[in-house]
């Protein structure tokens, strides 16, 4: 009877636990579609060949995410964490693996610009700098043929 209650006490815990999963991931895809907005106001489109990547993140355990990008193609990677996040970072690196462009404002919608000089795997970087609850959630999206744009200005007042 004990192992019984501990059987379907454990299950009801992984179902809470893959129910509030859900609920992030629902969450972060929902700030990731609204995001768009920015980018396509300036030509971007969403890039269907790499998919969203959706994963938790603690402070202090960057994630190294590999896309396949077309070398001339202007790219840019956003990003989009959930409620219990201020902060996220990124930095993308070309297929050389030489650093490329960061964006360590403090807000919760980074992204960068990149338009390889030859085809291949990239590597985008994020970080959390502020969350309140780990893990925190985060999504990002590849999007491109739009414009890049001058980011100094943007930037100067989000800077630390």
């Amino acid at each position: 009877m004990r192992g019984l209650l501990l059987a379907s006490a454990i299950a009801m815990a992984l179902v809470t636990s893959a129910s509030a999963q859900e609920d992030y991931r629902r969450q972060v895809l929902g700030y990731l579609e609204h995001g768009l907005e920015r980018h396509a106001a300036a030509g971007y489109a969403a890039e269907r060949t790499v998919p969203d990547l959706i994963t938790p993140l603690e402070l202090g355990r960057p994630y190294l995410w590999s896309v396949y990008l077309l070398a001339g193609v202007n790219y840019r990677v956003y990003g989009a964490c959930d409620d219990d996040c201020s902060d996220l970072d990124m930095e993308i690196y070309g297929a050389d693996g030489d650093f490329a462009e960061r964006d360590d404002a403090r807000d919760d919608t980074p992204y960068v610009q990149i338009t390889p000089a030859s085809t291949g795997r990239h590597y985008v970087r994020l970080w959390l700098y502020a969350c309140a609850a780990e893990p925190c959630y985060i999504a990002a999206r590849v999007v491109s043929g739009g414009r890049p744009t001058e980011r100094a200005a943007e930037t100067a007042e989000q800077t630390r």
